[in-house]
């Protein structure tokens, strides 16, 4: 993708119209292309480590208290329906905001845009108040053997948890507004080999110089890198890091808003942003599909040969369903701007508006899009 082609992806997309509504406001966002001036600016823009990992740790409160309440009846693989309803429910709880004229529109991660915080359904933990309410589920619990009262009453458990949930994610989180930039944990970085024992943190310097786990495990097989901030421990392959690396380095500093870098950042910020964006990343991502292990199989991607042809028989230069972890361009839409447009993305697929190009999309199932099919304009 030319410079110039990048521009237009990038006018036409979320993260472009995000970006020029700050440089109008005059604001330094996230999302501004200006430059950094403000150290406490940047801090309260970005997203929080203590808030995402407050909602990480909600979300598997939550995937507990699912198990005891509907494990025993919904068998072994419980975690896969209770990832079914939470997408449900993340569902039904964006399209009631919407309904109630709490938003302009709809993301595809069923977020609003341009909608007040305050009125902007959680990105990940379910609305307490439609939790105990979902008809699949019930559907499922008498298909099992239960009763329909025995079945109201399971998903009465559920509802309960999930108010739960939603107050310990707001507490533990600073109030759910992003969390105080003054209140937030550090995140530690650390690496070691599978099947070895321990770790080594590895945040400091080296992590300046770009000497990450890749590169360090090169010479001894391969290596994972963990992430913790507080009681929350994510890990992530090395490769996939440097992947993360890489993006962050070419887009963290215009967070999406086009441009390749520039900011201006003292050494040590730059390693802890890198770490924070990361762990913000993971733990969104893994709450999202319900801070379970065993979670996480409803997605699919095209191998790296397939995008090689696209993009020589089509010119295709564009994922629209990604993420920053298994992104084959550079550029690409995603879930959510906040997390993810440090990393290169776009935003929302669904606020994508081209007049022009080649773009590779997957087919959504509709159990689980929130807003109408998308359509790309000639």
């Amino acid at each position: 993708m030319t410079p110039g082609e990048e521009a237009r992806v990038v006018r036409a997309s979320e993260a472009g119209r995000a970006a020029a509504a700050a440089a109008k406001r005059g604001a330094t966002s996230f999302t501004s292309r200006v430059k950094y001036s403000s150290h406490d600016d940047l801090e309260a823009t970005r997203p929080q480590p203590s808030l995402e990992a407050a909602r990480h740790r909600a979300v598997a409160a939550l995937a507990s208290k699912f198990e005891a309440a509907a494990g025993h009846v919904l068998g072994g693989r419980w975690w896969s329906h209770y990832e079914s309803w939470l997408f449900s429910r993340r569902a039904a709880g964006a399209t009631a905001a919407a309904k109630a004229g709490k938003g302009k529109r709809l993301s595809g991660a069923g977020a609003f845009v341009d909608a007040p915080a305050a009125a902007a359904p959680d990105p990940v933990v379910p609305d307490p108040t439609l939790a105990r309410t979902d008809p699949e589920l019930m559907r499922k619990l008498v298909a099992a053997g239960l009763s329909d009262f025995e079945a109201r009453g399971v998903c009465m458990d559920i509802g309960r948890a999930a108010a739960k949930a939603a107050a310990q994610a707001q507490h533990e989180g600073g109030g759910g507004g992003g969390g105080a930039a003054g209140n937030n944990k550090h995140v530690k970085l650390t690496r070691f080999e599978i099947g070895g024992k321990g770790g080594a943190d590895y945040s400091g310097s080296a992590d300046e110089r770009g000497e990450g786990a890749g590169g360090r495990a090169a010479a001894g097989g391969a290596s994972k890198a963990q992430l913790t901030c507080g009681k929350v421990k994510l890990e992530i392959n090395a490769t996939h890091l440097e992947k993360l690396r890489a993006l962050h380095r070419r887009y963290a500093d215009t967070a999406g808003g086009g441009g390749g870098g520039g900011g201006k950042h003292r050494d040590g910020d730059t390693a802890r942003m890198f770490k924070d964006s990361v762990f913000c990343l993971l733990a969104r991502y893994s709450a999202l599909q319900g801070a379970h292990y065993k979670a996480g199989a409803m997605q699919a991607a095209l191998p790296p040969q397939c995008f090689d042809a696209l993009r020589a028989e089509f010119d295709v230069c564009l994922e629209l369903c990604a993420s920053p972890f298994n992104c084959h361009f550079r550029r690409y839409c995603s879930a959510f701007l906040d997390t993810d447009a440090a990393f290169g993305s776009l935003g929302d697929c669904f606020q994508f508006h081209p007049v022009e190009g080649s773009f590779e999309g997957k087919t959504l199932h509709a159990k689980y899009s929130t807003t109408k099919p998308l359509t790309l304009k000639p």
